[in-house]
């Protein structure tokens, strides 16, 4: 029960998210709001799939429509960092350091995953969250403290936000769930859905509203 609300609530949040993105792609020609609002779709999608789903069926079905909602909606992520280069003065040690912690993060967490789920599944989402944090990180490197509002620190930050809230929710997923009472599991369900909405005030301050 706790678990339909609160994905009726990601619902709407999602929904409403990807109609201001939509608003402001239009309003500003702006292919980072554009992006955005598609990210929004494919994770609003996801969600109402996952939750007519629970309520058509008794038992909620296997199926490969929520994972490619959200592979999709990582896709966009990737080429919303890729509109960006990479700052000039990021060294090579710098770039080997970060691209070995996190394909080390992502395979350990997929080793742990792949307890519970599909090996196909759970190696395509590690190879697509190490891009989006390795790119995500390469875009926050020496990015001047005195510079204005930089795009690329707001949105990689946003990012990165959103893929601490994957992966806690996902661990959280690896233990027992009681429906019965709000656990960790169903808070950090909520702190995912935040994690979607913290991508407007990041890209609105980036490009000044």
């Amino acid at each position: 029960m706790i678990e339909n609300i609160i994905n009726i609530v990601q619902i709407i949040v999602t929904c409403g998210c990807l109609v201001v993105a939509v608003f402001k792609a239009v309003e500003k020609k702006s292919r980072i709001w554009m992006l955005y609002g598609m990210f929004c779709a494919a994770f609003f999608l996801g969600d109402l799939w996952w939750e007519l789903a629970t309520i058509f069926y008794p038992e909620t079905p296997d199926s490969f429509i929520p994972y490619l909602s959200w592979d999709a909606a990582a896709l966009f992520l990737i080429v919303m960092m890729l509109q960006f280069k990479p700052e000039p003065g990021i060294t090579f040690q710098k770039k080997c350091f970060s691209m070995i912690w996190t394909v080390l993060f992502v395979t350990v967490m997929c080793a742990i995953y792949m307890q519970y789920g599909s090996y196909f599944n759970n190696t395509l989402t590690a190879i697509l969250m190490g891009a989006i944090i390795w790119f995500s990180t390469m875009r926050i490197y020496n990015v001047p403290k005195e510079d204005r509002p930089s795009l690329k620190r707001n949105i990689a930050s946003a990012i990165l936000f959103y893929c601490v809230a994957e992966y806690a929710l996902w661990t959280s997923s690896c233990f027992s769930y009681n429906e019965n009472a709000l656990n960790v599991y169903d808070v950090l369900d909520l702190v995912l859905t935040a994690s979607v909405v913290a991508f407007i005030p990041a890209i609105g301050k980036a490009e000044g509203r």
